[in-house]
């Protein structure tokens, strides 16, 4: 089956007529419980600030992965030692790759689920469609240091798991070595059927073709993550019983 990849339009509550600054996601939590599978590893990468000033900012970036993992611990009840944290000069391309490729096999337990979040940006090489992950130090004129969206469902595709998901919460901006003419190519976002056999693989992307990622100053954080943490949060508990179902938050 092909691999299930979700697009996602959200405006936040009272947008406009609340006071700048003001959060409701970012305040004290609703009494719900993330119905989260109980053998979970997290890995979440925020990436604002670009050591390159090509770079860059991701607005919010940082306090995307922040908030994430701080609801993934407290409503999600994820075990603190089961969720890694990257955000700015840690995201390196070094620090990402270990995360990937290291950490999370040994952390991922068999039959248990994963889920990978990156809040950043993202290029796309013209040439080939090959969409690329920046990390901190991407420079713009190394493409080594670059982290592939392929290499990141390659090592998603080698866990023991049953469910892995990839949430990529990003800015697309132009490929910095490009000197290709023509019509490029579209950007392959999803894995090849090797990579997602059974649909073990489930990618939300925050963005299409040729369209960027959004953010709101008034809520300091993208709106995917925004409407992520506020399903989170109670929102999407349809049902009442006090716990937010994955199944749910996806609806």
């Amino acid at each position: 089956p092909v691999p299930k990849q979700f697009q996602l339009s959200f405006v936040p509550k009272g947008e406009g007529s609340a006071q700048p600054g003001g959060n409701d996601v970012d305040h004290a939590l609703d009494d719900h419980v993330l119905g989260m599978p109980r053998k979970v590893a997290v890995v979440v990468i925020g990436v604002e600030a670009y050591r390159e000033q090509n770079f860059g900012p991701a607005r919010w970036a940082r306090n995307d992965a922040m908030a994430m993992a701080r609801y993934v611990k407290t409503v999600g009840r994820a075990a603190d030692d089961h969720v890694r944290v990257l955000t700015n000069a840690e995201a390196s391309k070094a620090g990402v790759e270990m995360a990937l490729e290291q950490w999370l096999p040994q952390e991922a337990e068999k039959d248990g689920s994963v889920i990978v979040v990156f809040s950043g940006l993202l290029t796309v090489d013209p040439q080939t469609g090959t969409v690329f992950l920046l990390p901190h130090d991407a420079d713009p004129e190394v493409g080594e240091h670059f982290v592939s969206l392929r290499r990141v469902q390659t090592a998603l595709a080698k866990l023991p798991v049953s469910r892995a998901v990839l949430i990529l919460d990003a800015r697309l901006v132009p490929f910095p070595m490009s000197s290709a003419q023509g019509i490029p190519k579209m950007p392959l976002w999803n894995p090849s059927r090797a990579l997602g056999p059974n649909g073990k693989l489930v990618q939300v992307v925050s963005l299409s073709d040729g369209q960027t990622a959004h953010s709101s100053d008034r809520v300091s954080h993208s709106l995917l993550t925004y409407a992520i943490l506020m399903g989170m949060k109670g929102e999407a508990d349809f049902n009442g019983d006090g716990v937010v179902g994955l199944r749910e938050l996806g609806d």
